[in-house]
């Protein structure tokens, strides 16, 4: 078993190019557990902009791999998906790229080996 700490979300490029704030939400997996929905960011998402970092500090014991999905709450449309990332038990520390080309939305995830 393994303990990792997620961290913090910093945004890079929003799908408005700058122009625009997302408002996102984490769905995370542990191992080949239940899908747990919006466990950082709320019902209808953390608000962030472009060069922001918002701290998450979520920990999670891991057997095997802990996936997390970066979700953009749309109030008009359905929720889209920013990207997806996979921390595997024998990981180090360290960072994960959240990326939708088809939105032009960049994310970095942290996150540290406890």
């Amino acid at each position: 078993m393994s303990l990792f700490k997620l961290t913090r979300l910093e945004c890079k490029q929003t799908s408005g190019s700058g122009q625009s704030d997302d408002d996102v939400y984490l769905n995370v997996q542990v191992d080949n557990g239940k899908l747990k929905k919006k466990v950082w960011g709320g019902s209808h998402g953390e608000n962030i902009e472009q060069g922001d970092t918002k701290a998450i500090n979520l920990v999670y014991d891991v057997k095997d791999k802990l996936r997390v999905d970066l979700w953009e709450w749309d109030a008009n449309s359905s929720n889209d998906l920013l990207g997806s990332a996979m921390i595997y038990a024998d990981s180090h520390s360290g960072q994960c790229a959240l990326v939708n080309p088809d939105e032009n939305d960049e994310y970095v995830l942290y996150f540290e080996k406890l």
